[in-house]
């Protein structure tokens, strides 16, 4: 069955366990960088071919 096919209250209560998922198992931060830091920062997620998080986790890693 697709989405657009659920009930009002099958796409609510997908959206509510999908906010309580996301609630427990992630944390949101937010950052401020240079322009020049985060044009860096935006080219090496590109060369990796990754997402900004995911790129995250990989210098966290290999610290």
């Amino acid at each position: 069955m697709s989405y657009k096919k659920l009930t009002g209250e099958q796409k609510r209560a997908l959206s509510e366990n999908a906010n309580a998922y996301s609630k427990e198992n992630y944390k949101q931060i937010s950052l401020k960088l240079r322009p020049d830091i985060a044009d860096k920062f935006d080219a090496l997620c590109k060369i990796k071919g990754v997402s900004r998080p995911e790129l995250i986790k990989i210098l966290i890693d290999d610290l």
